[in-house]
């Protein structure tokens, strides 16, 4: 009794040693597992790696706030700056959905791409190009759902990329495609009878 005693009082004192008081939150890992702890800052859903005791840094705020620049406080973004992803305030980018460290549009709204000249603008694809994920344009291709890197096509829909990748394709008879991607064997209209119909048989048997 006393030995299980004396456990729990150790088991205790390591819970309080490496546990954050009340009112303070972990904000980084310390030494030997260690909780670096510190007073919580309000909206801050991520906390810098460098902050130390009692001394918060925050990395990441809920939206629509950023990090000050001291990082000690989440703040609204000034008049004419949005954030995307609550680490940095970036000046309003038209139709720019993720923004680059360097503050250009790194991904537009669909179907728009960030301009090649500055990346400080939003445009359309030129005629005969189009865009799957807002970064870049490519040759259009019918039926094409997924672009590569390189203009090929990865994924189409209702059809098969064909192997060079320049076209989509039918499956050919007695296949189909599931994903875009491949051609797997046709589930039969009749197959499916059949095993309907057995069902349907099991079960008026077990009745009668």
């Amino acid at each position: 009794m006393k030995n299980s005693l004396n456990l729990l009082l150790f088991f205790s004192l390591i819970y309080f040693i490496y546990s954050c008081a009340s009112g303070k939150v972990k904000v980084a890992e310390g030494k030997d597992g260690a909780e670096v702890c510190a007073t919580p800052i309000p909206d801050c859903t991520t906390y810098d790696p460098t902050s130390a005791e009692d001394a918060a840094k925050c990395a990441v705020c809920s939206l629509p706030k950023a990090p000050a620049t001291d990082k000690l406080t989440c703040e609204a973004c000034a008049s004419g700056k949005e954030t995307k992803d609550g680490k940095a305030c970036y000046t309003t980018i038209t139709d720019c959905d993720e923004y680059a460290t360097d503050g250009k549009c790194a991904v537009c709204a669909l179907p728009k791409v960030p301009a090649s000249t500055d990346g400080l603008t939003c445009v359309a694809c030129p005629d005969g190009k189009e865009t799957k994920d807002g970064k870049v344009c490519y040759t259009k291709i019918t039926d094409c759902a997924e672009y590569a890197t390189d203009g090929k096509c990865t994924k189409c829909t209702g059809k098969i990329p064909k192997s060079d990748g320049t076209a989509c394709e039918a499956c050919p008879d007695g296949k189909e495609t599931k994903d875009g991607k491949t051609c797997v064997d046709k589930t039969t209209s009749f197959s499916s009878f059949i095993k309907i119909s057995t069902f349907a048989l099991l079960y008026l048997l077990n009745i009668f």
